[in-house]
């Protein structure tokens, strides 16, 4: 590893082919430890390295996730920053994953000599402005499914004469892309951020401005343009029901400040302003939504005059017909046919003997929240191809679906119980989990029940409050939801 980055030389000391004499002091020569040619292949090595350990889908989501924040106004993410976070569900670091990455880098065979880990401390220590964006498309990548491409650009990069850039697949193929025409898809750039000085420190301008909002921040009136350290992206956003057609968007408030609230819909290309909030107003209300249409919300505040913060993480949900605390209520049961009945219950056993547990779940944890009598039909053939209408004395329902105490998502578990022993039945819940991305259900916990009787598992579906659907069906059973 190269080390010397200054070439001391004192008084009339003879130095190989050139000879510095000084009065009474001592000369400092600043030596660069890489040249141009060098310096781009060190950037080009962490593309590389960053390319070949894209096939892991929590080191993507990482990614989209952090880039969102936009600390800079852009999709953006500085390395030293990005090295340290951990993968989502896992406790290995970006820097862990790219270290690990089982590759010769062209800076390996080059510039310097040492392992992967060497290579990004030495990274980091000549560039601690070097950032990894998503410039297109970041808020559509679906990570679970697309593996971009990773470009990088040259350390004297110039975008006024450049006509491509190079880029890396996983297994390390090199591609040219071109500057003309933007990708359908999108592509993650290496660089050295044009935002933030050699230290890594956000650049601010100076510039003074007098408006409306000059009296209402003081501490800012000096600050236009780019934002300082200081003008984060608001935090804490959430979703949650605001009555039918409606969705309550909340975030965490931050004294004397306003906030812009940008939207889009499935099939809007771009966010668009919706709303501005008052000073210390960290909610909006959205009304009169179209059931079954998606809605992507993002917030960031108003610190001046055309001067604003980064934006928010983006959240999102599906706007829904029911009614914060409706009762939700089983009104019929069927199996399609005798082969999906005789799956569950074989015709010498009778009719099907059911129980319904309904279960709230979390990230962590899960928890039973409703569990039915035990109940069947007096006939096999009452159940088979067509409607059964569950009698009033066996109603199966929660009575008040409140979004505050049982979440937005319920886990429906049917079993087919029968009298031969003491069983402990696991049942596996569901959340919605709307950072992850907008409208997803992840399985949650197990949450685990004790009978007297042996148990066959009949159907699991969760139950979404945003879905309008009351009809529900998986592997030859169906139920329909009043």
């Amino acid at each position: 590893m190269k080390k010397t980055l200054f070439i001391v030389v004192f008084t009339l000391l003879l130095i190989s082919c050139e000879q510095h004499s000084t009065s009474d002091s001592s000369t400092i020569i600043n030596a660069e430890k890489y040249n141009s040619e060098e310096k781009t292949e060190l950037i080009s090595s962490y593309a590389q390295m960053l390319a070949a350990s894209m096939g892991n889908p929590e080191l993507r989501e990482t990614i989209k996730d952090e880039a969102q924040i936009k600390f800079d106004g852009d999709y953006d993410i500085l390395t030293n920053k990005l090295q340290n976070l951990k993968l989502k569900g896992d406790h290995t670091t970006v820097r862990n994953t790219l270290a690990a990455s089982c590759i010769i880098t062209r800076a390996n065979e080059g510039c310097f000599t040492g392992n992967l880990d060497e290579l990004i401390e030495e990274i980091q220590a000549e560039f601690p402005n070097l950032q990894v964006s998503v410039p297109i498309h970041c808020d559509e990548w679906d990570t679970e499914n697309y593996i971009p491409l990773v470009a990088f650009l040259p350390y004297d990069f110039d975008d006024q004469t450049a006509t491509e850039v190079e880029a890396f697949d996983i297994n390390g193929n090199s591609y040219m892309l071109s500057l003309e025409e933007e990708p359908e898809q999108p592509v993650i750039v290496v660089s050295i951020s044009e935002r933030v000085d050699k230290n890594g420190d956000i650049l601010a301008f100076t510039n003074t401005f007098s408006g409306p909002y000059s009296d209402l921040y003081p501490n800012r009136s000096n600050s236009l343009g780019y934002p300082t350290k200081a003008d984060t992206a608001p935090t804490g956003c959430k979703l949650s029901p605001s009555g039918s057609r409606s969705l309550l968007l909340e975030w965490q408030n931050v004294d004397n400040q306003g906030y812009a609230v940008f939207r889009k819909t499935t099939g809007d290309s771009d966010f668009v302003l919706c709303n501005t909030t008052e000073l210390n107003y960290n909610y909006y209300v959205d009304n009169n939504l179209t059931p079954g249409q998606s809605y992507y919300y993002k917030v960031r505040a108003i610190l001046g005059e055309n001067h604003y913060s980064p934006f928010s993480y983006y959240v999102g949900a599906i706007a829904s017909s029911r009614d914060e605390g409706e009762c939700l209520q089983v009104k019929s049961i069927k199996f399609a046919d005798g082969q999906a009945l005789r799956q569950v219950e074989k015709w010498v056993s009778g009719a099907p003997e059911l129980r319904l547990r309904i279960v709230k779940g979390g990230e962590n944890s899960a928890t039973i929240v409703y569990d039915s009598e035990r109940f069947e039909p007096k006939k096999r053939s009452d159940v088979v191809g067509e409607w059964w209408e569950i009698p009033d004395n066996m109603s199966l329902y929660i009575s008040n679906w409140n979004t505050s105490s049982l979440g937005t998502v319920l886990t429906f578990d049917w079993q087919e119980e029968d009298q031969n022993g003491k069983l402990t039945v696991e049942i596996q819940a569901n959340y919605e989990n709307q950072f992850e991305s907008a409208g997803k259900v992840s399985a949650g916990g197990k949450a685990q029940y004790s009978t007297e009787y042996g148990d066959d598992h009949v159907a699991t579906v969760y139950v979404t409050w945003w879905d309008s659907n009351k009809v529900y069906s998986t592997g030859g059973f169906s139920w329909e939801l009043y």
